[in-house]
């Protein structure tokens, strides 16, 4: 097809399968507008682009305002009140669960292989000001500050404040359950709104809330994860103005705009929001979008090769979880492996 969204930049680069936008007449101005939040191997490749950010990915915790309200966790005028801290986020659980009722603090989908880059890895952003362990700025890769995080999930299991089975659970189930209600808490992304108000229907009042933090006096912008569109085939035969005129259309702000207000996707960057009403939005879409302002762009870690090593997310599971390995150790293996 002469548009298409390329699964990887630099394979269709190197390929000849797709073109960079600079050689495409009138798409300068476009290209300088998103310069920001172009990102290399994801829309760009030896400083030419090839793709251009259209969406917003934000990531939240969705608490159960029901259970909360049900277990005393308000504020004076009897409004729920989301845990700020990963402290808070364990002690919270624990008020919350309630196993003759089958109430529970907190959903863990260890089946879902996502779990530990979302709930971990990408969440400790919030704290730590990096993803995944890189620091951008030395080129090196640290997992250490992760370790009060490991800390506080072993210390919901050890208070039995999740549900029973997480190695058999995966996202879908989790998500399906939370919307069931008897789930207090589970971390999730601004695409949830459209699971729990279509997918699996909320049976409950719902709400979400930034991410937990370390240390509620030092709280980092949470990951924004962009999301592109189409990619030009390098060998089209339709006239490059007519694909900049296409180009313009589905890059263009108005597009955006129209997408954020039908509940479809977040804006690439928050103040494409200002001043637009939305016409009964979908529940919490607000609520995600509006996380954007304390969101930014994920940086891109340095490629590195560790196919052949056992890594975080399955040491977590198969041997933290179990007692087999120390979250420091297994912190201190995946620093060494990456670096």
């Amino acid at each position: 097809p002469d548009l298409f969204l390329a699964p990887s930049i630099a394979t269709m680069v190197e390929k000849g399968y797709i073109m960079p936008f600079e050689d495409i007449p009138g798409m300068d101005e476009l290209i300088e507008q998103r310069k920001p939040y172009t990102r290399d191997f994801y829309n760009a490749y030896n400083d030419k682009t090839y793709s251009l950010p259209i969406s917003g990915g934000t990531m939240g915790l969705l608490y159960n305002k029901d259970m909360f309200k049900k277990a005393g966790i308000v504020d004076g005028e009897g409004n729920p009140v989301p845990p700020e801290t990963w402290d808070e986020f364990r002690e919270t659980a624990k008020k919350l669960t309630n196993k003759s009722e089958q109430e529970y603090g907190v959903v863990l989908p260890f089946k879902w292989s996502g779990w530990y880059d979302s709930d971990i890895n990408a969440a400790g952003m919030a704290s730590l000001g990096i993803r995944s362990g890189y620091d951008p700025v030395t080129g090196k890769f640290d997992f250490s500050g992760y370790e009060p995080i490991l800390n506080t999930f072993l210390g919901i299991k050890e208070d039995e404040s999740f549900l029973p089975g997480a190695e058999t659970i995966d996202n879908d189930v989790a998500r399906a359950r939370f919307a069931e209600g008897g789930i207090g808490m589970k971390i999730g992304f601004s695409f949830d709104v459209g699971v729990l108000n279509d997918q699996f229907p909320a049976k409950i009042d719902w709400g979400v809330a930034p991410l937990p933090v370390i240390d509620k006096n030092h709280k980092c912008l949470q990951p924004n994860d962009l999301g592109s569109s189409f990619s030009v085939n390098k060998n089209t035969k339709v006239e490059l103005d007519k694909i900049a005129t296409a180009l313009k259309f589905f890059y263009g702000d108005d597009m955006i705009i129209e997408l954020y207000k039908n509940g479809i996707s977040a804006p690439y960057d928050s103040k494409l929001m200002e001043g637009v009403e939305l016409v009964n939005p979908k529940k919490n879409w607000e609520e995600f979008c509006d996380l954007l302002k304390i969101s930014i762009v994920v940086p891109v870690n340095v490629k590195n090769d560790v196919s052949n090593e056992t890594l975080i997310g399955d040491n977590f599971i198969n041997k933290v979880w179990i007692g087999e390995m120390t979250p420091k150790e297994a912190l201190d293996h995946e620093t060494k492996i990456r670096n």
